[in-house]
């Protein structure tokens, strides 16, 4: 029984160790933590661990017929770039440098594979004027504005929905 946990704390040593020097990112057990239905692929037939890993992605191989290497289920980013890698909507092109991207007023981060890096961000949505069924939207701008257009005319900004405006108008204030 020792012997199992000095050969588990030497894997663990060796993957650390393999942070530092690569500059890789493993998950948390938190961020791995989903039901098996909503894992997304994150690789291939056969990868190894170390490969899925090194790709900031979850490998567990328990489970038969879904995928062993998986996106984590995390937010990246802070506030308005804050959320799943699975909800970003693309705001650039493959390539986009990061001040073109951050220029246009979208969130950048390359650190998922398989999914954008330059992607819009969620602003001004979810309460107050903007906090409304997407049903009531009411076009604010035109095909294409980027966010930084939108928000300068005043207006609510959330690519998160298709076949909506992204660029709406948001509820007017009511004077008590």
């Amino acid at each position: 029984m020792e012997e199992k946990g000095f050969w588990l704390l030497v894997i663990v040593l060796v993957l650390e160790c393999r942070i530092l020097i690569e500059g890789g990112e493993i998950p948390s057990t938190g961020e791995c933590a989903m039901n098996v239905k909503e894992r997304t692929n994150c690789g291939y037939a056969g990868i190894s661990v170390k490969e899925c890993e090194t790709r900031g992605c979850c490998f567990d191989a328990k489970y038969p017929d879904v995928p062993w290497c998986f996106y984590p289920h995390l937010k990246t980013g802070t506030g308005e770039c804050g959320m799943k890698v699975k909800e970003r909507k693309n705001c650039g092109y493959a390539g986009i440098s990061v001040k073109e991207c951050v220029n246009k007023g979208c969130c950048f981060d390359d650190k998922y594979p398989g999914v954008p890096w330059c992607f819009y961000p969620h602003l001004k949505t979810g309460t107050g004027e903007c906090g409304m069924n997407v049903k009531e939207r009411k076009d604010c701008g035109y095909a294409g504005i980027s966010v930084k257009e939108c928000v300068t005319k005043g207006c609510c900004f959330d690519a998160r929905y298709t076949g909506v405006p992204w660029c709406f108008y948001p509820h007017l204030k009511k004077d008590s």
